[in-house]
């Protein structure tokens, strides 16, 4: 028997998988309150430097205004001083990595390098997850990650070394991978098929009620040690839900475990007031993907002038995505006015864009819905130009919209960019291009490092809109790129270079068949006469 019709005859969606789920969506709900927390210890802080000779200088004293001195420089005596000792404002921030290590002035850059650090790990947890993850299992490595994410963010608290800090960041992006990952392929292999689209929605929107309980956090405690020690109680406490997490039976199954599997089963259809009545030896799982050499696909792919040109603008499309979303989601700091007012309003439009995914994009097809998203989001981000240029500071509230538009449009192109890659590229192909694709994109978050800081480290007359007007410029690009892809809505997975080639063509469209079959065992079957 095929494991997705077991697990639909012992209850899919019973009681065991909502109660395994509500203990699945805590994971995503730690991830940002310690991997988001750079967007407020990273951000820009306002200082001047020290008045020479003077002891307890405050930031707004009487003395500073009178006094010729400015964020960087000294000015005595007709001369020009380079300062060495800086005065923060305390009004924000009591204290950030920025004025701990002193990342100003000449060392501005220092901010970028170590947030570089936090998307290096991020790249090498999403490098080594499938590795560790089939080797292990999805419990085990959930568990080790979880403390993995949370050590690293305790012990930064208590470290005066940039270098340590800066590799502590980095074990926290790559843990905080791990984390998401694993826990989203429980979900996912949790439930049956018809509620994988749930299960992710759960997931994620539990993703973004962690972004909400971090900002709570960092209004109330406006000092960065204090600030990590208090999210890694919170992930401390709620590592006891693991205790209650069952091990994948789907993993276990694949990987030869049938003991262990069998009592997982049975635990499923007894809480779901169901019979277990199948030999376990007899139960299958799908788990045939055509491995390619990357080399080997790389020459076939090649063979093939309408996939390489596809795969060329998703690359682009992917590189955009991410060096966007992260840079306007890590820098929304940078943006001015209140940063805490600032991270709300991007979060809730990445809730919004959740929902258009779920309810809007089956409806109207994946390449509309991103290449308006594409072309909404830099069209957006690139009219910061005009707010910034000629509305000052009285517009700024514009500028910080049109950032939010953006945010909201973007969020929507990153979850619909997944599904169109795999309905592009056969299924020989599939995993290479998705791989290759999703490697642009780590490079594009990499880039927003330095991007989205770069109205902070070059002083331009765009001011804080620099960067807004580069994802701009990408976005529309990017957009303009995408209407050369074909609309996969109902499409059968192509199975060969050639079937991906014809995918928009009216005999490929007309040669699919769809049967749905109603009943306990509803299921989607997609042929190729």
């Amino acid at each position: 028997m095929n494991y997705d019709k077991l697990l639909m005859k012992i209850g899919g969606f019973g009681r065991f998988q909502k109660r395994m789920l509500a203990l699945l969506i805590i994971p995503p709900f730690l991830d940002p309150m310690t991997s988001y927390m750079l967007t407020f210890i990273l951000g820009d802080h306002k200082h001047r430097c020290q008045m020479p000779n003077t002891m307890g200088d405050q930031f707004n004293s009487t003395l500073n205004m009178a006094a010729n001195i400015s964020e960087c420089f000294v000015y005595q005596n007709g001369s020009t001083t380079a300062c060495k000792e800086w005065v923060y404002d305390q009004s924000q921030y009591t204290s950030t990595l920025i004025s701990t290590f002193d990342m100003v002035c000449d060392n501005k850059f220092v901010r970028s390098h170590t947030m570089l650090c936090h998307y290096i790990g991020i790249f090498c947890g999403a490098f080594t997850y499938g590795m560790v993850s089939d080797t292990l299992g999805r419990r085990p490595v959930l568990t080790t990650a979880l403390i993995g994410m949370m050590l690293p963010n305790l012990i930064r608290s208590f470290v005066s070394s940039l270098p340590l800090v800066s590799f502590l960041i980095f074990a926290n992006g790559y843990f905080s991978m791990l984390v998401y990952q694993s826990g989203y392929i429980l979900a996912t292999e949790l439930v049956d098929p018809s509620k994988r689209v749930f299960a992710n929605f759960a997931y994620y929107f539990s993703f973004c009620i962690g972004e909400y309980v971090l900002v709570i956090f960092a209004y109330f405690i406006r000092d960065w040690r204090i600030l990590g020690w208090s999210t890694s109680i919170v992930v401390g406490i709620f590592l006891t839900s693991l205790l209650f997490q069952k091990e994948s039976a789907r993993w276990l199954i694949a990987k030869g475990k049938l003991s262990r599997a069998e009592m997982i089963l049975k635990d499923i259809a007894k809480e779901n007031n169901a019979s277990f009545d199948v030999d376990i030896q007899k139960i299958k799982v799908d788990e045939k993907h055509e491995k390619v050499a990357f080399c080997k696909a790389v020459r076939e792919l090649f063979k093939s002038k309408v996939l390489t040109i596809r795969l060329a603008i998703f690359m682009f499309n992917w590189f955009s995505i991410s060096m966007t979303y992260f840079g306007i989601t890590m820098k929304v700091g940078n943006l001015g006015g209140d940063v805490y007012v600032n991270y709300l309003i991007s979060t809730s439009a990445e809730v919004i864009a959740l929902f258009i995914c779920l309810y809007v994009v089956e409806r109207l097809g994946r390449k509309k819905i991103f290449s308006s998203s594409m072309l909404i989001c830099g069209i957006g981000c690139l009219c910061t130009i005009f707010s910034s240029l000629y509305g000052g500071p009285s517009l700024h509230w514009l500028t910080i919209t049109l950032a939010m538009i953006g945010k909201l449009t973007i969020t929507v192109a990153y979850f619909n960019i997944y599904l169109m890659v795999a309905e592009n590229f056969p299924t020989n192909l599939r995993s290479f291009a998705i791989g290759i694709c999703s490697s642009s994109g780590y490079a594009g978050s990499m880039v927003s490092a330095y991007v989205g800081d770069l109205g902070v480290l070059v002083d331009t007359k765009f001011g804080v809109a620099l960067p807004l007007v580069i994802f701009g410029a990408f976005g529309i690009c990017a957009g303009l790129l995408s209407f050369a892809l074909p609309e996969t809505k109902n499409m059968p997975l192509p199975q060969s270079v050639q079937e991906a080639e014809n995918i928009s063509r009216k005999q490929y469209k007309e040669g699919g068949s769809i049967l749905y079959l109603k009943g306990a065992e509803s299921s989607l079957i997609v042929t190729k006469d």
